[in-house]
């Protein structure tokens, strides 16, 4: 049976959170919506923080459950209060190191995951003892609230960007039917993966030898789009819908950027300090789950999942799951949001694709950083210097570990073509895939910011 609009919203508001740090964070990002006039396009939009513990779930749970944020037509949006405090906790988190290079979660692989078993495991308890820990202890480079709240802004844009494209209960994250046949699977599996690996390619992320996986005139591009044949109608539909959630991102940076155009400088940093930190912990809690799918340890998983994914390439199909069905993935999207955000009016040129020039986002990144800072710094702008700083390492140090994301998506839009080679030649290829954790990436940043001196601008 269906619900009215007004069914629904009394409904939505009968299940809305009453954590107080969430109804505080909800009241400053409606405010912020009303603010910018958004209403103007999305007449009545309404956003609900909803704790779906109050809703049945399982099999009768309801039509607008979402892991993380909704649009539901014509204008409401849902956001998941579980979502909200995973958000809150992992900027909290990195938020106690007001420095990047002394945040031990950055040490490795290992101390990253075990973030994601806190958060998830520890739940509100944990995030009540990072509230508490908080208190008092504030420094100029905290103000976890303001961090969250622009965080949330931020993905609350992005459905506010489906709303005006008309689009209807879109998911943030999703996944691949595991219900499938193989077939179907590794189908859906190498299309989807090419669709990122393409827009990678777009921005600079590429994977030596691979770009046949990309390269329509190649044989391996040909093996895919053969197989991506047997499921030409789905797939047709998973392309448009990629293409909507592109849309509904470039609305949300371009909505965000004009917020920030009447707030102080150090909000952008907030900004990018609450991206770095919920891009990251999705990442890692999405590897997490990939992880313990192959059974790979968590405490170390370089050369585990090398080798894994080397025994089993047909693991590429689960992997496909670490993009979602139709999104982009979140570490990319926040990168390239960042990039947007930092580069404020410029937009069209800071975000790449527009743009003529062939450098990577990773060298885009350190030219935008180096622009930051072209001029002298008078004292009273020492702390607007300091937020550039950050908010520039913590860009480029996403950049850089898309290397894991990129090979992901490159191999996995290859193994079409890898399973035609193997068929042909009655015997497994061997695949050997190193895979870069955060510690290597971490210390491929200060080695780029060594040599380029750029600490010396500041």
């Amino acid at each position: 049976m269906a619900v009215s609009a007004s069914g629904l919203a009394a409904e939505l508001s009968s299940l809305e959170a009453s954590d107080s740090v969430l109804q505080e964070v909800a009241t400053r990002v409606k405010r912020a919506i009303k603010d910018l006039g958004v209403d103007k396009d999305v007449p009545g939009l309404q956003i609900y923080f909803v704790d779906f513990a109050k809703a049945p779930l399982g099999p009768n749970r309801p039509i607008y459950y979402t892991d993380s944020c909704l649009s539901v037509l014509p204008s409401i949006v849902v956001v998941n209060a579980q979502f909200m405090f995973e958000t809150e906790a992992a900027i909290r988190a990195f938020g106690l190191f007001d420095e990047l290079a002394n945040t031990p979660y950055l040490r490795n692989d290992a101390c990253m995951f075990g973030l994601v078993k806190r958060v998830t495991e520890g739940g509100k308890l944990w995030l009540e003892m990072l509230r508490k820990f908080e208190e008092g202890k504030q420094s100029a480079e905290r103000f976890a609230t303001d961090a969250l709240m622009m965080t949330i802004l931020f993905f609350c844009a992005h459905e506010v960007g489906h709303l005006k494209d008309g689009v209807n209960i879109a998911r943030y994250t999703s996944f691949l039917d595991p219900t499938k046949p193989l077939e179907a699977r590794l189908a859906n599996a190498a299309m989807k993966l090419r669709r990122h690996a393409s827009e990678f390619g777009k921005y600079g992320f590429d994977l030596p030898g691979w770009q046949a996986a990309v390269d329509p005139g190649e044989k391996v591009f040909a093996s895919a789009q053969r197989l991506g044949a047997t499921i030409a109608a789905e797939d047709k539909i998973n392309a448009e819908w990629f293409e909507k959630e592109k849309s509904a991102d470039d609305a949300a940076v371009q909505l965000i950027i004009r917020y920030l155009s009447s707030q102080s400088g150090k909000y952008r940093g907030l900004l990018v300090r609450g991206l770095f930190a919920v891009s990251l912990y999705a990442w890692y809690k999405d590897l997490l789950a990939f992880c313990i799918r192959l059974n790979v340890p968590r405490h170390g998983p370089k050369p585990a999942l090398s080798f894994e994914l080397m025994r089993n390439p047909q693991a590429y199909i689960a992997a496909a799951s670490l993009f979602g069905d139709v999104h982009r993935s979140t570490i990319f999207r926040s990168a390239v949001g960042i990039q947007a955000i930092l580069g404020g009016a410029e937009h069209e040129d800071a975000v790449g694709a527009k743009s003529n020039t062939s450098d990577s986002l990773r060298a885009r990144a350190m030219l935008l950083w180096q622009k930051l800072f072209k001029t002298e710094k008078s004292a009273s702008e020492s702390d607007d210097a300091q937020w550039k700083y950050q908010s520039a390492q913590r860009h480029v140090l996403l950049a850089i570990h898309m290397d894991t994301v990129v090979k992901f998506a490159y191999v996995g839009a290859s193994m079409p073509f890898i399973r035609e080679a193997e068929d042909k030649h009655g015997a497994p290829k061997v695949l050997i895939i190193n895979f870069e954790g955060i510690d290597e990436s971490l210390a491929r940043l200060q080695r780029l910011w060594t040599s380029q001196d750029t600490r010396a601008n500041v």
